[in-house]
């Protein structure tokens, strides 16, 4: 009894989401796809792994921050719309960052059949069903983080010329959870110290609410509201009225108001937007990025 729909289930996940159901970023997974032929191939990173990038920039040293794998912690399968670390609460609110980050097993109460002794023949049908249910839920969760690809978004620090850039992509709090709290203590401990010290964030997701977690605002040290002589940059891609602000009480506004705020006082801000900066090395890391 070979399940015909659970193999081509998997012959389209074999071949790179290419099947009935497609993945709402299938032209830029095909685009990624032509782009890594004869380049070494795709690079399928997680936190803490190397990036594949030591050949293409040499000189360069790169960090995977982010995303963690299932493995790691299985909080990037949803996505959180109110949290303590989002830039939608006022001062005052507590700033606490909660969550275990742990990882428990998928089905901790699955039983393999093979264990002590074979399957007596009168159940053999049952536990044949029972494993396809388990198969595809499986594949279930792996099609799960196409609703939520902003949990998968890689995180990388740059290390060059003595200075750390940092840029996040559309990374939010799921995604930084691990990175911030939720690994083990050698890693979050050697992971501070690299995010402490950046010199040039590249702001998360266009500024919106839930991509910059205060936590992390809060860890870099060159702010210019701490220290006088402070020179963190913050480059953002964004433009007013296009996303969220719709209702003014779910402080959904991209780049969220607060937020650039709190970049202005704190760094030297340059965005897309109003394309003004104190120097011209933001203007250029701007119009690159």
């Amino acid at each position: 009894g070979v399940n015909r729909d659970l193999i081509a289930r998997l012959g389209f996940l074999a071949a790179d989401n290419e099947g009935e159901q497609e993945p709402a970023n299938k032209s830029a997974i095909d685009n990624l796809n032509a782009m890594a032929k004869g380049r070494g191939g795709n690079f399928y990173v997680n936190f803490g792994s190397e990036s594949g990038l030591e050949g293409v920039l040499p000189g360069v040293k790169t960090h995977v921050i982010g995303p963690p794998n299932l493995t790691q912690t299985d909080t990037i399968l949803s996505e959180a719309h109110k949290h303590e670390e989002f830039w939608m609460l006022r001062a005052s609110a507590s700033r606490t960052f909660r969550g275990d980050g742990g990882a428990a097993p998928l089905f901790p109460h699955f039983r393999s059949s093979s264990a002590e002794q074979r399957t007596p023949p009168h159940a053999r049908w049952f536990v044949r069903r029972l494993h396809q249910v388990r198969a595809n839920q499986l594949l279930e969760i792996v099609r799960v983080l196409d609703d939520a690809m902003n949990n998968t978004s890689l995180i990388l620090l740059f290390e060059v010329g003595g200075r750390k850039l940092l840029f996040p992509g559309d990374a939010q709090i799921e995604n930084w959870n691990y990175a911030l709290k939720g690994a083990p203590a050698k890693e979050l401990k050697a992971t501070k110290a690299l995010l402490e010290d950046v010199s040039l964030y590249k702001v998360g997701h266009h500024g919106s609410r839930n991509a910059t977690p205060r936590t992390l605002w809060d860890m870099f040290k060159r702010r210019r509201d701490r220290n006088p002589k402070g020179d963190l940059r913050t480059v953002i891609s964004t433009r007013a009225d296009k996303h969220g602000g719709k209702n003014p009480e779910d402080h959904s506004e991209v780049p969220r108001e607060t937020l650039v705020t709190a970049l202005k006082k704190g760094s030297k801000y340059f965005s897309t937007q109003e394309l003004t900066g104190e120097d011209e090395l933001c203007k250029t890391m701007i119009i690159k990025f």
